[in-house]
């Protein structure tokens, strides 16, 4: 394979455990957290409310937000509330996918996601939890 052949990502360390991954010509951003430490958790959230922020206009929201890694804080939980008022603010539009761990923490995140998150980012962004990448990728793209 040549090297035009391959796709092409970018990816940046926001931190050493949080990672940001742009994807399909910067039309879907991976997000991924691989510690609970306060300051991770802070670091993805800022990103998330930036991403937001600023998401193009002429591309619907697509952010998958990798977390197999980690458990629900409390913290989290606040964070992961004021990113929907974020989103109802700026009016966003699109999907958001979250990849959890196959086990009991992964379980516990998404009943929180679906039970607490997702009526309430309005009408604008849908969201839905995955135990695998791909099956989140492929959600996400159906998108465009």
């Amino acid at each position: 394979m040549m090297l035009s052949e391959i796709p092409q990502t970018t990816l940046e360390h926001l931190s050493d455990n949080v990672t940001i991954e742009w994807l399909d010509d910067h039309h879907i951003a991976v997000l991924t957290v691989r510690s609970n430490a306060r300051s991770d958790v802070q670091i993805w959230a800022d990103k998330n409310e930036e991403l937001i922020r600023t998401w193009r206009e002429d591309s619907p929201y697509a952010v998958l937000h990798d977390v197999q890694y980690v458990f629900l804080s409390p913290y989290a939980r606040e964070r992961a509330h004021h990113i929907t008022q974020v989103s109802k603010e700026k009016g966003a539009k699109g999907r958001y996918a979250v990849v959890v761990a196959s086990n009991v923490f992964g379980q516990t995140i998404s009943m929180f996601v679906n039970l607490k998150l997702r009526n309430k980012s309005g009408d604008g962004i849908t969201g839905q939890c995955f135990t695998s990448r791909e099956a989140a990728l492929a959600w996400l793209r159906e998108q465009f």
